[in-house]
Parts: C-alpha cells; sequence; structure tokens
C-alpha cells in the first residue's frame, strides 16, 4: 500500500512537471484533478487500512475472557494439635516417673571405684533405685572387712549424690 501512495506522489509530480513545461494547463487541470482524486482514494484506504490494524492490535491486546468455572471445594488444612499443657507429676507403674539410665552394675562399680575398691573385692548388701526430691537415684549399700558403705548414685548421670561409711560394730 505504501508502495502505491508512492508511485502516486511520484506520478503526481512528474504531472505537474510535465504540465509546467507543456504550457497545456486545461489538460494538466484535468490530470491534476484526476491524480488528486486517486490520490484521496489511496489516502481513504490507507486510513481505513490503518483503522483494521488498530481494531485487530486492540483485539489483541485484550485479556480474553474465560467462562466461570465451578469452585472446586478446597482441602482443609490440618489442624496442628494444640500443645499439652504441663500436668503435675504422676509416677508410672512401679511409683518412678522415670527409668534410669544408668544400670544397677555401673553404679555399683562407681559407688566402689569411688570408696577405692574394685567391684570384685566388696560385698553388695543392697542396691534399690529411688526417685527421691526429683532425683532418680540408685542406693548402693556394701561392705569391706569391718566397714559398711552406703552410696547414693544418680541414676542418669552416674555421678555421686552421697556417701557415708561406718563401722559395722557401732
Amino acid at each position: 500500500m505504501k508502495f502505491k501512495m508512492i508511485s502516486i506522489i511520484s506520478l503526481l509530480a512528474m504531472c505537474f512537471m510535465l504540465g509546467a513545461c507543456s504550457g497545456n494547463t486545461a489538460s494538466n487541470n484535468a490530470q491534476v484533478e484526476d491524480l488528486q482524486k486517486q490520490l484521496a482514494d489511496l489516502q481513504n484506504q490507507i486510513n481505513s487500512n490503518q483503522n483494521a490494524q488498530q481494531n485487530q492490535n486492540y483485539q489483541q491486546t485484550q485479556p480474553v475472557q474465560q467462562q466461570a468455572q465451578p469452585v472446586q471445594q478446597q482441602q482443609s488444612i490440618p489442624q496442628v494439635p494444640a500443645i499439652p499443657q504441663q500436668q503435675p507429676y504422676q509416677p508410672q507403674a512401679g511409683g518412678f516417673a522415670t527409668q534410669p539410665t544408668i544400670d544397677v552394675e555401673t553404679a555399683k562399680t562407681n559407688a566402689a571405684n569411688h570408696a577405692g575398691f574394685n567391684v570384685a573385692n566388696v560385698t553388695f548388701i543392697k542396691q534399690k533405685y529411688d526417685f527421691d526430691d526429683g532425683i532418680a537415684k540408685w542406693e548402693i549399700d556394701f561392705v569391706v572387712n569391718t566397714t559398711k558403705y552406703e552410696y547414693e548414685v544418680n541414676a542418669t548421670t552416674g555421678a555421686i549424690i552421697k556417701f557415708e561409711m561406718e563401722s559395722i560394730y557401732s
């Protein structure tokens, strides 16, 4: 389309030049009017094509209307369980809140070694698991010669909590 318009404008320019050179103004005027008419028609076609192009561009830039989709039921989000409140101390079966992490043999070894003896050289007379004042402990009693040793060993860490020694004759 642009090529056609340029051709007409070039043709019009040549006619003016020929008309000015030939001196036949009546014939030139008719040709000029004819060329002006063709030029006006061509301008109308260009405008029409531009309007059509703009309309097409407008339609392409508009979002596509989608049909409404039915709302699907969303899955419910699982509820996070509430953090339980701290319950007061309740002894478990057997009357103890916790199980010892240090076994009785380790507690016996710790007590005997603390007193300076080997487990093979002592006579154990008491070994009891107890929970006292919020502390799980082993009560270990043993005798060496004429001396009685009483130990409390932490049942969680194995540390010596308390110890006493006395003569068995007292």
